[in-house]
């Protein structure tokens, strides 16, 4: 099983990542120092351990925090479709110890997203938002487009216990 103990060794603090009660079980057992909860509603790459697309669905960021919370004794950082200062006073009142942003944050000049990119997200061309294999083989939430609606076969990937 994996574990955090090498790092720990040398001082470095572990920030594991999951998508359900289970795997922040599973990150907790393997020593993680912090734990991420990320939602279902959360732009690009999902930590999750199977490479199905249907994983963008599922028990919404509120919910799952209140779930985590009751599985883990960890501080928690809640992620996934945090956008403003509601958003995140919701996450740190439904119990996490911090929030955060991701997609808030790519049309800013430090984000070193592509100018193409960064347009489209306020395009209203692309008025939705999907979770595909097509980037990687993993289950990432992108712009909806004629690409990210085909998914084809993933690559075979391996199986993680826990995403640091």
């Amino acid at each position: 099983m994996w574990s955090a103990t090498l790092f720990h060794e040398v001082g470095t603090a572990v920030v594991g990542t999951a998508t359900s009660a289970d795997k922040a079980r599973a990150c907790s057992r393997g020593g993680v120092d912090v734990l991420v909860v990320q939602g279902p509603e959360a732009g690009g790459h999902r930590a999750s351990f199977t490479p199905e697309p249907s994983q963008g669905n599922g028990v919404g960021l509120l919910p799952l925090l209140a779930e985590v919370r009751d599985a883990v004794d960890l501080d928690l950082i809640a992620a996934g479709g945090i956008m403003d200062g509601g958003a995140v006073a919701a996450v740190l009142a439904a119990g996490a110890g911090a929030a955060q942003l991701g997609t808030a944050f790519l049309r800013t000049p430090e984000s070193g997203a592509h100018p193409r990119h960064q347009a489209a997200l306020v395009d209203p061309r692309f008025s939705g938002t999907s979770v595909t294999l097509t980037f990687s083989g993993r289950p990432a939430r992108g712009l909806t487009n004629a690409p990210s609606g085909s998914t084809g076969t993933p690559p075979r990937r391996p199986t993680h216990r826990c995403t640091i």
